[in-house]
């Protein structure tokens, strides 16, 4: 990762999951090394600080160097080298990264928020500086209690869209206005029988520290319906992340 923030927090460490377990499944792993680098203090911060120390005994479980407080700063032009924020550098056979967020053109000089930045909206409805105008999604900066700003992540703007659908049409119709829940949660594929959960209140008072949790696949979970939903959903992606893999990395020699 370059730089804070970025979209659906969880990604790049899922990424280094997967690709350690396809790289088992080819019967190389051992010839690869594996590192990601965070601009944070701790891998996903924004979880706190026990869910980020359980992210790092995962990665390393699998054999993932974690390196906190080096974000990218330069990537070399032929792609095989990276230089870090901490004054670090490493070359690689496949750099991967997260470019730098920002706003778009047409938001940044709209005059919507206080300045060229995210769009400043209200944690509770999601209305902006100007009454009656909502920023929903990765444009906006939802304050958390801890003064952190809401993750970008496309659950946070589902939940989003429809609390601001349904004000507007509380507006229209005079009828109670309904509160933004800040509820969110992502899964983590570690391969494709093993999968971690992330999620917690992010508007809760106090300091956030959501859960972190494996969670096993369909075939393993039989305790109640609610596991079976969640075990069914990591099922879907874990065999959408399997096709992509297969699609897109050589087969073995």
């Amino acid at each position: 990762m370059s730089s804070l923030p970025y979209k659906c927090p969880p990604a790049p460490f899922e990424a280094a999951f997967i690709l350690d377990w396809s790289f088992k499944r080819r019967g190389v792993r051992r010839d690869i090394q594996i590192d990601v680098f965070t601009p944070e203090r701790m891998p996903l911060a924004v979880a706190g600080p026990e869910a980020a120390a359980r992210l790092v005994r995962d990665l390393e479980r699998h054999g993932v160097q974690v390196h906190t407080n080096a974000g990218v700063s330069e990537v070399a032009p032929d792609g095989r080298a990276a230089a870090f924020s901490d004054g670090s550098s490493m070359d690689a056979e496949l750099v991967i990264t997260v470019p730098a967020h920002r706003v778009p053109p047409l938001f940044a000089g709209s005059g919507i928020g206080q300045g060229p930045g995210w769009i400043e909206a209200s944690p509770k409805t999601l209305e902006t500086r100007h009454p009656g105008v909502y920023a929903v999604g990765d444009v906006n900066a939802v304050p958390m209690a801890n003064g952190r700003p809401l993750p970008k992540a496309g659950v946070f703007a589902s939940s989003e869209g429809e609390t601001v659908g349904r004000n507007i049409a509380a507006a229209i119709n005079g009828t109670a206005p309904v509160v933004f829940p800040g509820v969110g949660h992502c899964f983590i594929a570690h391969s494709s029988t093993e999968a971690g959960l992330v999620r917690g209140d992010f508007l809760a008072d106090g300091a956030l520290e959501a859960l972190l949790g494996a969670t096993p696949s369909r075939r393993d979970s039989r305790a109640n319906d609610t596991s079976e939903q969640l075990a069914g959903a990591i099922t879907a992606r874990m065999s959408h992340a399997r096709s992509l893999w297969d699609e897109g990395l050589p087969s073995t020699p």
